[in-house]
Formats: C-alpha cells, structure tokens, sequence
C-alpha cells in the first residue's frame, strides 16, 4: 500500500510511501532529529496545500521535484491509501497473487531471465483464458510446483519427472522431457516447432506464441502454445495424482479442443451482446465548457485553456509548472474551468474534453493515484451545481481551448 496525498495530515514525511503512484518510494536516508515528526502537511504553506517550495528544497534537496509534481488536494480532501499494484490503485485477488509471488521470487534471490518477457505480450494479452495467463506467468517466474521447486522447499525427497526420471525442473516438463518434446512437434503448428536443441521458456516463449496454428485446426485467433502449456501441466498433474496416463496424441486434442472451446464461447458471447453506444443527448439548458491541456515533458509545464459557451464565448488560459504527465495535465485543466464556472454562478455545464483516459475517470467512482487530489477536488465543487456531466469530444472538436492551452505554454516558453 502507499499513500495519495490530499492534504498531507495523515502521512509521515520520512516513514510513509507516499512520493510515487506506481510504487511503494518514501525518502531514505537518516531522519533529522528535528524533522522525526514531520507530517507531509509541514511542507505545505500555512493555511494552504499549496507546496511551500523553500521548505520542500531545504529538507529533500534531492526529492524537491519530485514532491513538487505531486498535485494535492486545494480543497483539503483527506490523504487516502491505495494498492500499488493495480492501476486504479484497487486491490484484486490476482493483482496480490502476483505481488506475493514476486515478493517471493525477489526473496530468494532467484536468477532473472536473460531473455526480456514483454509481460503484456507474452502473458496478459494473449488471447486465452485467464487461468492460463496466470499458469504461463507463473512458470515465466519460476512459480510452478515442479519437482526441483518442491525439492527446495523440502516439500519432497523425489524431484523426478515421473514419465522419464530425469530432474523435473519447469523446462524440463514443458519442454525438454522426451514426452514434452514429442507434444511440441506433432502439434499444428503452421511452422513445426524446432526440437533440434534444447528448448527453454525464457529463451523461446516470445517465439512460440506467434507461430500460428494450421488452418484446418480452426484456431484462427487464438494462441495454440498456451494451451500446450496447460495441457502439458494438466497431464502431468493427472499422471501423479489419479495415475491416469495420457498419450501425445491426447496431450495435443486436449490442448486443440480446450482452444477452440473457449474461442468459440468468446464469439458467442460476443454476438449475444452486442456493444449498444447510447450517446446520451445534450441539455440544451447545460452551458458548454470546453477543456484542454498543452504539456512539455522536458519541463514539465503546462498551458491550460478552457472556453464557456453561454450564448457568447468567454475563453481563459493559463500555465502550471511541475506537471508529471498529460493526464496530471488535462486534470489541472478540467479543475480550473469547474472552478472558474462555479466563481461565475453557473447552475448546469458539460464539461468537455479530449482525454478520454480523464472522462472515463470523472464518469467512474475510480480515484486514479496519478491525480487523486485534482480529481477529488472536481468530484466536490461539483457538489455546488445543479447539474454537472462530463462528455468525450474528439481532437478536433476541441480546437479553441487547444489553442489556448498552447498559446498560454508557448508565452510562458517566452518569457
């Protein structure tokens, strides 16, 4: 867990992890004794949740931009905890699966591979069921309960594969048992899988999982060596547990049937519910407020613009510095304007934007980590209207406040 700040009063300084929205990062390094106490409120100016910048530089010199690039709350919203491991910060049984055995695999100190895994590629994205993502992740991490691993752990004295006796480690049983071998190159692979050498699952996943099936197979989207793992992982379960003895051939029908089963399902479900848009239409009585952001990374500044539609036009522009990203950005705009109208007594608006990553925010109940304090502040000055929604509006339906944004960025550059 970690913490986002809303007004600072709930979180230690020096002992709590709140200075990142993707990870546990506190300050390290031995506490001045006169600072053992300090609350992340004490480095804010008095009165305010603005940051008080001399104070931040002068006890973290080396954290000063990143704790400036943190947005609080201005409207005094209580600092709230979130799960670091998912990106809306809720936790989810599998999201702490995966972080317990990583928490684990860092523990024991276990090699790394020297083949990078794109994670979302070669796991999250493949298109297959859930539960063989997570089996494939796990013996990525080294994760499967095969004999090596349960012979560390001394949960055995017999870590032999038990088809051909050899040490059963997860390469062995997955790819370089004889039986394995065997699995890999009778299955329809269009391109027939190379047993020439020695395959491992760090050295040739990323190969495997795009060598598409032969077309007679019917498994046309789907990704046949993923389900070869969950068969292959399946039998040997089956061999030690009921005795039951599977053969190659009923190794690959497993594997080809459980595939085109759980593709088909998809596309039914896909045809049963069919995805129905309803653009809800405009109160012609809701006043316009059209939002926008221009950020530079290098800088980390930004120009916000905003123009509200009452009949006539009324735009308005400014610049913010120590902005972390284009999201923090188009937040800080979209906050400005809804303050900016409340200040004028507006009872009904529709607020629009071309973020769409910030519209499914504000149309959610979701506090994302990266702007919870820009995000809860809009959430209660919206309290003050009567009528408040918030609508996605292409690039190109947003060309006022666009150029507002960039003409504020651009003589801020200047000056």
């Amino acid at each position: 867990m970690a913490w986002m700040v809303g007004d600072g009063e709930l979180i230690s300084a020096w002992n709590d992890p709140w200075l990142s929205s993707s990870q546990q990062l506190r300050p390290m390094g031995p506490v001045p004794e006169a600072y053992v106490t300090l609350k992340v409120s004490d480095l804010m100016l008095d009165g305010s949740t603005e940051w008080d910048q001399a104070k931040v530089r002068h006890i973290f010199p080396e954290l000063a931009e990143t704790i400036l690039s943190i947005k609080p709350s201005c409207l005094g919203a209580p600092d709230k905890q979130f799960w670091v491991h998912t990106r809306d910060g809720v936790y989810t049984i599998k999201s702490g699966y995966t972080a317990a055995v990583e928490w684990r695999a860092e523990r024991e100190d276990r090699p790394q591979p020297s083949h990078a895994i794109n994670w979302n590629k070669g796991v999250w994205n493949l298109k297959t069921a859930p539960k063989i993502q997570l089996l494939v992740w796990k013996a990525l991490r080294g994760a499967l309960p095969v004999g090596e691993q349960l012979l560390a752990r001394q949960v055995t004295t017999d870590p032999a594969c038990k088809r051909c006796g050899k040490l059963e480690s997860i390469d062995h049983l997955l790819f370089q048992c004889e039986f394995a071998e065997q699995v890999w190159k009778e299955a329809p692979f269009l391109q027939q899988v190379d047993m020439r050498r020695l395959l491992d699952l760090d050295s040739d996943w990323m190969h495997l999982i795009t060598n598409p099936c032969l077309p007679p197979v019917g498994i046309v989207t789907g990704q046949l060596a993923s389900w070869i793992v969950w068969a292959l992982w399946t039998a040997r379960n089956k061999l030690i547990f009921t005795k039951k003895l599977y053969s190659v051939e009923e190794v690959i029908t497993h594997a080809v049937s459980a595939a085109r089963e759980w593709l088909n399902a998809q596309e039914k479900e896909q045809r049963q519910n069919p995805m129905i848009r309803v653009k809800k239409a405009p109160n012609p009585r809701d006043i316009v407020v059209q939002t926008d952001a221009a950020w530079k990374g290098d800088s980390r500044t930004m120009g916000l613009g905003w123009t509200i539609k009452t009949g006539e036009s009324f735009n308005f522009q400014s610049v913010n510095r120590f902005v972390n990203s284009p999201l923090a950005a188009e937040g800080l705009a979209a906050r400005e304007a809804i303050k900016k109208c409340k200040e004028l007594g507006l009872r009904r608006i529709r607020i629009e934007s071309d973020s769409a990553q910030l519209i499914k925010a504000l149309n959610s109940t979701m506090d994302p980590p990266e702007i919870y304090g820009i995000i809860t502040d809009i959430r209660i000055v919206c309290l003050a209207f009567e009528s408040v929604s918030f609508s996605w509006i292409p690039r190109a339906g947003n060309s006022v406040a666009d150029g507002l944004a960039k003409h504020a960025l651009a003589l801020y550059q200047v000056v």
